[in-house]
């Protein structure tokens, strides 16, 4: 259990809404896009938002609305996440406990905390989308750089990231650069050889 949870259900700080039946994935997509512009106007503190989804919905469908909600939450400072029956995400502290798995496939969106940077690096992300991420990371917890314990060593590691990041883009320009002029200078070396002394 979220240790957010109690509270926000206290304020009243939990919304609802369902999913239709026979929807594709980027219209689950859509209609949660939506439904984040109310949550964000009506939250107060710590909330969340619960998407309840058909009970027969594909995993694949599931999994492909949240990666396609995730960059639109993100970039709100929000959280996106993917719950369903057999879900096999174990948690973090407990190997044998699965905190994802719900009786019906939901999507849940909750406010951005410290320790979500582990959610905001996968691999399976480009680079490009990753920077995008830990941006917005480094931007809602600029107060934590100056603190102490895991909230600043958390916020450290996110701006060692985001510099690796950008270097290896950074890297990756100049090397694209110089192969791109590189083959511009050979393209004209045999243009100059192709031309004879007489057409000089």
């Amino acid at each position: 259990m979220c240790p957010f949870v109690p509270g926000a259900v206290r304020r009243g700080q939990i919304f609802y809404a369902a999913g239709p039946a026979d929807m594709d994935a980027r219209a689950y997509s859509e209609s949660l896009k939506r439904c984040v512009d109310i949550f964000a106007t009506q939250k107060s503190g710590f909330s969340a938002l619960v998407m309840l989804l058909p009970p027969n919905l594909d995993v694949e469908v599931l999994l492909d609305a949240h990666r396609l909600t995730k960059e639109y939450c993100v970039r709100r400072q929000l959280m996106v996440g993917a719950l369903w029956p057999t879900s096999q995400a174990a948690s973090l502290h407990n190997s044998e406990y699965f905190p994802l798995r719900t009786p019906t496939p939901t999507l849940v969106v909750r406010d951005m905390v410290i320790g979500d940077l582990r959610f905001l690096d996968p691999k399976h992300y480009s680079v490009v989308r990753r920077l995008i991420f830990l941006h917005v990371f480094l931007e809602k917890f600029r107060d934590q750089a100056g603190h102490g314990g895991v909230e600043a060593e958390e916020y450290q590691r996110a701006r060692r990231l985001y510099i690796e990041y950008l270097g290896w883009i950074a890297r990756r320009v100049i090397a694209v650069a110089a192969a791109g002029l590189g083959a511009i200078l050979l393209l004209r070396r045999r243009r100059g050889n192709d031309i004879s002394p007489d057409s000089a």
